[in-house]
């Protein structure tokens, strides 16, 4: 199976929200889940190619031809995936700074995901820091 990664870039805002912020701007998200990118891909294909475009899709889905995931975040070339819910094997001593930066961590660059993984299982703190997240701003 062919896997293919599309970065998407918008040039203009766009709003990503939690289903029950439907009434509501004021509740947004940085990515949207795969349900939502499905809904998309239906609306389309039914303005393109009628009902039958929605059955093709469909089924496609159902035969496991075509896979979504949920979106997640990039910035520059570091692509970043959710911080796994894990404790850590065993305490560490570990600044208070870089501790809370963690716990507040929700994305981890794929480039620092080994090094995450490896400071759960009682290897070096892992620092935040060196990654600074900025994936655009709310408004």
């Amino acid at each position: 199976m062919s896997c293919l990664l599309f970065k998407l870039q918008f040039e203009t805002p766009v709003h990503f929200g939690p289903p029950d912020s439907a009434l509501s701007l004021y509740a947004s998200e940085e990515t949207f889940c795969a349900d939502t990118l499905f809904s998309a891909l239906c609306h389309t294909a039914l303005s393109l190619h009628g009902p039958e475009g929605v059955e093709t899709l469909c089924r496609w889905v159902q035969e496991r031809k075509l896979l979504l995931s949920d979106a997640m975040p990039w910035a520059d070339d570091l692509l970043y995936l959710p911080k796994p819910c894990a404790a850590a094997r065993q305490a560490q001593e570990v600044d208070a700074r870089i501790r809370k930066l963690v716990k507040k961590t929700r994305w981890v660059p794929v480039a620092a995901f080994d090094a995450f993984a490896e400071s759960l299982a009682g290897g070096e703190p892992y620092d935040p820091t060196e990654y600074p997240v900025s994936f655009g701003h709310h408004f």
